[in-house]
């Protein structure tokens, strides 16, 4: 019985293994089948998706969520950088929310639009003589000193944009 669980626990590692080196080369598993949604789903619950960035000789990019704020004339009042001030883990959290705007497909233009509509309402909450706001998730990646000294400038660059108007 014992050699039995060994068996099974040391398959059960090579297997969790094989998908960390999927993950690590963004390999997505989007079978329909219930094996590939077993592996979405494991791989997403587990981790073994996050390609572990943090092994790459750069530094990684950025993602964060801007709101402008606008009162009827269209005169901003205020420009808002979501949970900037929050603590780290909260920006992690954020920074997962923030990728699903960095994915293409027409599920995910659903997924996207309710998502800026949800974190859209909060600022609506917070400032209620806004008529519109503009949520836009902006992408900034930093660039190497090498780059840096070729002139190039690092930016942030607008990932996806919506307009919400207060009814």
């Amino acid at each position: 019985m014992k050699r039995k669980s060994q068996i099974f626990f040391c398959t059960a590692a090579v297997l969790h293994l094989l998908l960390v080196i999927a993950g690590a080369m963004y390999t997505e598993f989007e079978d329909e089948s219930s094996l590939g949604r077993f592996l979405d789903f494991y791989s997403q619950a587990s981790g073994a998706n996050s390609s572990y960035g943090f092994f790459t000789p750069t530094l990684g990019g950025k993602v964060e969520a801007v709101f402008d704020i606008m009162d009827q004339q269209g005169k901003k009042i205020d420009t808002v950088h979501f949970a900037r001030n929050a603590s780290r883990e909260v920006q992690i959290r954020l920074g997962g929310l923030y990728e699903e705007f960095t994915t293409k497909g027409a599920q995910e233009d659903k997924v996207r639009q309710t998502l800026a509509g949800s974190l859209t309402s909060y600022v609506f909450g917070e400032y209620p003589t806004a008529s519109h706001v503009i949520f836009r998730v902006e992408d900034y990646w930093p660039i190497t000193m090498a780059e840096y000294r070729q002139g190039k400038r690092s930016d942030w660059e607008v990932l996806y944009e919506a307009k919400f108007a207060r009814d």
